[in-house]
Formats: structure tokens, C-alpha cells, sequence
């Protein structure tokens, strides 16, 4: 017993002082801290005119701090502060500007002061201004508009200098007629060139815009501006047989052009809207069936449509592609897309598109061919995306009986689409090969059908990776089923009527400042900013 006792002593004299050596071990190891740790932030940056405030928790062991900023994430700084308190401010910085704000804390010997630590990044407000911001239709290739509000003092001139070297080129005195108008066209502009144009209230600015001029238009260009459109009722229809490959047509805005038969078209034609400082509102083409098919055999590069918009009767398209054919390139950019079966038919032959692109579109009333129909498997689309797009009481969305590429369909707003039941990606049997991308969406409520109307719709169906993320659903959208829908889909907790202003009329502006995508989902035109 007395033995037992005896190694009992010896066991746990041993542990203590292999415990002993290994806490040595350890509280060597550590030594002292090398530097002190980086500074956290306290609270948000604030930027309520052109400075930025921001604030950091203390750090007993900090002698003081450096704050610095930078407009390019520190690959050069603009300021840099030594300060003995948590807090900052930065004055007199550029308006409408993008700023990184960096934190060390400093030790009273320099060698262990902190890294730097990243505070965040913020944009200073715009400068205070009466001028309106420039939209597309502000801008030629070799005038633009300047556009205010008359408020507090009378504004006199406006000064127009060259971005590149802030060189002034031109001061224009305004008439009454100008101020009266509230806006001023000003031209003799080179083109594809950046200016910046003061708006003066005596010597005092009243703000500024920025703008660069388009690009001239270059190659074969049809000019149909000039073309008296009551005697010509079928310019189009009599013109495009006739015009080279390549060729460039340009519409007068705020007129409409009328085709009562589709063109057999086979060769690579561009359709734009002029530009028109006076008239801001696209040319309109109506079609009584098919806006085009195709000849037979075509090898077509592209078929472009810039800031034009179509409008069709139900049982038509606005592209039939019937017959053995194949397409490079098919793009609708700008454009108010309206009444038809469907939007782009595939059938009957061999054919092929290369690239469907639709882009900052508004897309309504398709029926139950949707926006693309491929209808048979010796049909194929390769590359297919819509984005920045709004699309509403539209039935169907992509169908196809053939394997597909690449899908994209980024920051879109889609109402009463598509019809309960039915798909947003409908490709039953068949593969997206490459990445199917779903990204910052806005899904409202479903079309319905039925009495009381269902509106449940679905997703996707078919073989496809796909890639989501930030997308929303309105409290009155639903999916049809889980196994079909799109993933990554955050559900906002208001319907449709109480996020957009006026969905009925086709104004899907965000209204409700609590949506948590207000200002990074659905149609760009219509967010928060």
C-alpha cells in the first residue's frame, strides 16, 4: 500500500512539471506582440457633402493614429493625417467621387505600429445642383442638351471646356428664350470627344455635367431622315432589297415606319434611331405579320437594332426564321419590343443564330411563342442573354428543342411573366453546355390564368450549371414548384403593386425604399439610386 501511495507522489510530481516545461514552452513561443493590432471601424462612413467623417474604435494601447485616403485603393494617397482621437474628418474633397478610407494605429515605438486597416469606401454626394443629370437622348455625335430647373438666382451663361485638358472652349450667354426653356442645345462639338459643361449664376456655379459626344456613324449609310413618310408609306419595304450588305439605315425619330409584309432579308443590315436633340422618343416600325425572314441559303453576319421600336399584331413575329439559314449576330439594344406570338421564331429548317442578344429592352404582350421559340432540334441559338432589360405580360420567356451554349439573364424585371405554369428557361430534354447566369433579378407576380387566377410559375427545366445570385421575388410571385426553381431568389416581403409606382401602366420605378435590392436588382432604369 505503502508503495502504491509512493508512485501515486511520483505520477503527479512528474505531470506538474512536465506541465510546468510545456507552459514554459509555450509563454516562449509567444514572446511579446510584434505590432498592434489593426484599428476597427466604429459606426458607417458618412459623406454628407464633398468630406468624409469616419471613426474607429480606441485602442488603450495606441499613442495615436494615421488616417489616410485614397481614390484608386492606395496605389497612391491623397491625404494622410496624424491624429491623437478615434476620429476623422477629410475636407475639401472632389464631388460625385469614389474614396478608400485606411486606419494605422500607432505604437510609441514606430516599428510595432499597426497595419494598415481598410475602413471601407465611400462616394461624395453630387455637387449641389439645379442642372438635370444627361440621359442618351441628351447626346449627338456632335451636339448636347443642358438641362436645369430655374431656381434661386437667375442663371446667365454656361461654359464648355475640354475634358481632357479642362481647356475652356466656348462661353454662351443665355437668352431668355434659353432660361425660359430651362434647357440649351449646344453644338459644333467634335464627336467621340469628353467635355465638361458649367451652368453660371452671374460667377457663380450652379453646377456641372459631363459628356462625351457618339461616334460618328461610319461605313454604308441609309439616311431615311429626310423621306417624306405620307408619300413614301413603305420606305422600308422598297428600300432595304435594294441596299448593300453592311449597310446602316437611319430612322427619323418620333416617326413610324410601315411594314405590311415581312422583307426577305440576306444580307447584314443595322437599323438606328438618328440622333435628334428635339425628339427623344425612338422611331417606331409596325409590322402587320413578320418585320423579316430570311432567304433561303442567307449567310447573314448580323442584323442589329438600335434604339427602334416594333410593334406587331398578335399572330405575328418580329423575326420568322424559316427557312435554311444562318444568322452571326441578332440584337435588339434600346428598344421597345410590343405585340407579337413571339419575338424570335426558329422552325421548319436548318438554321442557326450564333449570338441573341437583348439589351436595356422593354419587352410586352408576347403570346405563347415568348422571346425565342426554337422549335425543332435542327434549329440552335448558341449564345443567348437579356439583360438590363424590363419584360411584362409576356407568356413565355426561351424555349428550345436544342442544346445551348451559354444563357445569361442579368439585372431584369420581369411582371405577369411568364404564364402560370410555364418557364422562364424551358430547354425540356436538352443542355446548357456552358454557364447559365441568373443574376440581380427581380421576379414579381406570374400571368395568370384560370378563375381565380393561378400565377405560380417555373423556373428552369432541362440540364443546365447555373450561376445565381441577388435576385428578389415580390409577396405575390410564387414558383410552381421547388425542383424547378431558380435558386438564390430572396422573397421580398411586399407585392407587386406596393414595390413598383405603377405597374398597370408599364412603370415599374421602385417605390418602396425598404427593398433590400432597391438599388442593385431588376432593370437599371427603374432602381433607387
Amino acid at each position: 500500500m505503502k508503495n502504491m501511495f509512493k508512485n501515486y507522489i511520483l505520477i503527479a510530481v512528474s505531470v506538474a512539471i512536465v506541465s510546468g516545461l510545456i507552459s514554459c514552452k509555450k509563454s516562449e513561443d509567444l514572446g511579446k506582440v510584434p505590432r498592434l493590432f489593426r484599428p476597427v471601424i466604429k459606426g458607417a462612413l458618412l459623406a454628407p457633402s464633398n468630406y468624409i467623417e469616419g471613426s474607429w474604435q480606441k485602442m488603450s494601447e495606441a499613442k495615436g493614429y494615421i488616417a489616410q485616403i485614397s481614390r484608386d485603393t492606395f496605389r497612391t494617397i491623397d491625404k494622410s493625417v496624424n491624429l491623437d482621437s478615434n476620429n476623422v474628418v477629410f475636407e475639401e474633397l472632389l464631388w460625385e467621387q469614389l474614396y478608400q478610407i485606411q486606419i494605422i494605429a500607432v505604437a510609441p515605438d514606430p516599428s510595432k505600429n499597426s497595419k494598415p486597416s481598410f475602413l471601407g469606401e465611400i462616394k461624395t454626394p453630387r455637387f449641389p445642383t439645379i442642372l438635370a443629370l444627361p440621359s442618351l437622348s441628351d447626346v449627338t455625335e456632335s451636339a448636347v442638351k443642358l438641362r436645369w430647373t430655374n431656381s434661386g438666382d437667375a442663371v446667365t451663361s454656361v461654359k464648355v471646356l475640354l475634358a481632357s485638358n479642362s481647356s475652356e472652349l466656348k462661353q454662351i450667354n443665355l437668352t431668355a428664350q434659353n432660361i425660359s426653356n430651362q434647357f440649351l442645345d449646344i453644338t459644333g462639338l467634335e464627336p467621340s470627344t469628353a467635355y465638361i459643361v458649367y451652368l453660371y449664376s452671374g460667377t457663380k456655379v450652379r453646377g456641372w455635367n459631363n459628356y462625351t459626344t457618339k461616334a460618328p456613324l461610319t461605313g454604308i449609310i441609309i439616311d431615311l431622315r429626310a423621306i417624306d413618310l405620307s408619300v413614301k408609306t413603305q420606305i422600308l419595304t422598297d428600300t432595304i432589297p435594294d441596299i448593300p450588305s453592311g449597310s446602316t439605315i437611319i430612322l427619323r425619330r418620333g416617326s413610324t415606319y410601315n411594314v405590311p409584309a415581312a422583307i426577305a432579308l440576306n444580307k447584314s443590315i443595322k437599323l438606328v434611331s438618328g440622333s435628334d436633340l428635339s425628339i427623344t422618343s425612338n422611331a417606331a416600325v409596325t409590322i402587320a405579320g413578320s418585320f423579316f425572314s430570311f432567304t433561303a441559303g442567307s449567310n447573314i453576319d448580323y442584323l442589329d437594332f438600335e434604339n427602334v421600336n416594333i410593334k406587331g399584331l398578335v399572330g405575328g413575329y418580329a423575326l420568322n426564321v424559316n427557312t435554311a439559314c444562318n444568322i452571326g449576330r441578332i440584337s435588339f439594344e434600346g428598344c421597345y419590343l410590343d405585340t407579337f406570338r413571339g419575338l424570335v421564331r426558329m422552325q421548319t429548317a436548318t438554321n442557326s443564330i450564333t449570338n441573341l442578344s437583348i439589351n436595356n429592352c422593354i419587352v410586352s404582350n408576347v403570346l405563347d411563342y415568348g422571346l425565342l421559340n426554337v422549335n425543332a432540334a435542327i434549329n440552335k441559338v448558341d449564345n443567348l442573354s437579356l439583360t438590363n432589360s424590363t419584360v411584362y405580360a409576356c407568356e413565355k420567356l426561351f424555349t428550345s428543342k436544342q442544346n445551348t451554349i451559354s444563357v445569361s439573364i442579368n439585372d431584369n424585371t420581369f411582371h405577369q411573366t411568364p404564364l402560370s405554369g410555364s418557364y422562364y428557361l424551358d430547354y425540356n430534354g436538352f443542355t446548357i453546355s456552358g454557364i447559365t447566369s441568373v443574376k440581380n433579378n427581380i421576379f414579381s407576380i406570374g400571368k395568370g390564368t384560370g378563375s381565380p387566377p393561378v400565377t405560380t410559375v417555373n423556373g428552369k427545366r432541362g440540364t443546365m450549371n447555373l450561376s445565381t445570385s441577388n435576385n428578389y421575388s415580390t409577396s405575390d410571385f410564387g414558383w410552381a414548384t421547388a425542383t424547378t426553381a431558380f435558386t438564390d431568389v430572396t422573397a421580398h416581403i411586399r407585392p407587386s403593386a406596393d414595390l413598383f409606382t405603377d405597374p398597370s401602366t408599364g412603370n415599374f420605378m421602385i417605390k418602396d425604399a425598404g427593398f433590400a435590392g432597391k438599388s442593385t436588382a431588376g432593370d437599371p432604369r427603374w432602381r433607387l439610386k
